[in-house]
């Protein structure tokens, strides 16, 4: 064995952990009551942290005064509906309001993309002298 290359003590520890004796079966027994009485399976799903969800205000501030206004001021609110729902306890509303804040926030971005190209399209268009 490799007992001369370990410390004494650790080889100790190793062997007493090795060579422990065998649990009687009622010993096991007992053991797997106590378990199954104190955690079961939602024991064990509801002791998870729960993690505050992102508002994104931020991202929905930036889309509503620099994109597509309508749909960033939506994204505000329920940005800010997401902090008051985690603030009282609800982390589903939390979650959910988060989501839809970020769908939004993106959405607005994507239209105010949109009508910003439309809008230098037809500047062009109209400086150029040609009808769009």
């Amino acid at each position: 064995m490799i007992s001369f290359l370990l410390p004494a003590s650790l080889d100790s520890y190793i062997r007493s952990k090795l060579f422990q004796p065998r649990k009687s079966k009622q010993q096991t027994n007992k053991l797997d009551i106590l378990f199954k009485q104190n955690y079961t399976d939602t024991d064990s799903e509801n002791n998870f942290p729960l993690m505050i969800p992102q508002d994104y205000l931020g991202l929905a501030f930036f889309s509503m005064l620099c994109c597509f206004w309508p749909l960033g001021i939506a994204a505000f609110y329920l940005s800010q509906k997401t902090n008051k729902a985690s603030a009282q306890g609800d982390f589903q509303g939390a979650t959910a309001a988060s989501r839809q804040a970020l769908w939004l926030s993106i959405l607005s971005i994507v239209f105010g993309i949109i009508t910003y190209t439309c809008a230098i399209a037809a500047l062009i268009s109209y400086l150029s002298g040609k009808p769009p």
